[in-house]
């Protein structure tokens, strides 16, 4: 009886210890902003459950391959999800290949800053230099190197009447060949998001940062970087990240995880890691309905532009 019993005890003892692991899919290369960020929370939610979140990149493609690969996981998995992923591909591409009904959305963690950048030795001192001059210039180009950005120029395009020809963007395979670009003075100008890459040469002075899509001032460095909108009054456009589930979880195993990410998304120690990538934390991220309402408003301001990318 006494074996039977300690048996029994074992039995429960280890299904309450065992710990649960989850893949994590991260829909860029190892060293990206979503990566870093996705690694701080994986970090602080070992911490705080015992439990594993894998971290699995997957880049390229704008961010299609990893929602790919997401919707053909057959296991309970996490992404880390963005804009790309939730507004601009749906808009923005005739076909695609993953439906948005197998994401269930956790939340938003936070805005990404995107800026505007040229070298160190360019005569664009700011935006309205920038969008009153380019057009002159002998390679009249902006590079980017996903959706979000493009569509901040787009959207400079429209007011500025910058026709075929007049004022070209310019596809780049991601943000460091963008930077690359710059410093051989292969353009003049680029919208990119604010990566380690750029913010390293941004503070060692070889390149210049002249404003940013964020709706408030932020620093990269001791560089202050002053919104385009209070430099020229156009609204620009900042894309976010956020976390969401796949469709394999049972409802209780659902409920316990995004209660335990959102304690991760609200740690002060993840507050912190985000202070040192110039993030824009959503409030309230644990409010699924700020997110629904966040990329409905994306998709109302770029439906009307019609970019179409294949």
């Amino acid at each position: 009886m006494k074996t039977i019993l300690a048996v029994i005890l074992s039995t429960i003892v280890s299904a309450v210890s065992a710990q649960q692991s989850y893949t994590f899919v991260i829909p860029n290369t190892p060293g990206s902003i979503s990566d870093v960020i996705a690694r701080s929370m994986a970090t602080i939610y070992n911490k705080k459950t015992g439990n594993s979140l894998v971290i699995q990149n997957i880049g390229g493609g704008q961010q299609i391959p990893a929602a790919v690969k997401f919707a053909n996981l057959n296991t309970p998995a996490v992404a880390m999800t963005t804009t790309g992923i939730l507004v601009f591909n749906p808009v923005m591409q005739k076909t695609l290949p993953y439906s948005l009904e197998m994401f269930d959305h956790v939340g938003g963690i936070a805005y990404t800053p995107i800026v505007w950048v040229v070298r160190a030795d360019s005569q664009y001192n700011n935006m309205k230099s920038m969008v009153e001059n380019l057009h002159k210039s002998k390679k009249p180009l902006i590079a980017y190197a996903n959706l979000v950005e493009v569509v901040n120029y787009h959207v400079l395009s429209s007011k500025y009447n910058w026709k075929n020809g007049v004022v070209d963007p310019v596809k780049y395979k991601g943000v460091p060949e963008v930077v690359q670009g710059l410093l051989a003075g292969d353009l003049d100008v680029a919208v990119v998001t604010n990566t380690q890459a750029v913010s390293t040469q941004i503070q060692s002075g070889r390149l210049r940062v002249i404003g940013t899509t964020l709706p408030k001032s932020f620093k990269v460095g001791s560089v202050t970087v002053t919104p385009v909108k209070d430099q020229i009054d156009v609204e620009q456009y900042t894309g976010g990240v956020f976390v969401s589930l796949n469709k394999r979880f049972n409802p209780e195993e659902a409920a316990k995880l995004k209660a335990d990410l959102f304690a991760v998304m609200s740690d002060p120690a993840f507050m912190v890691e985000l202070q040192k990538f110039n993030v824009i934390p959503f409030e309230n991220n644990n409010n699924n309905l700020n997110l629904i309402k966040f990329t409905e408003n994306f998709r109302n301001v770029i439906k009307p532009l019609n970019l179409i990318v294949q």
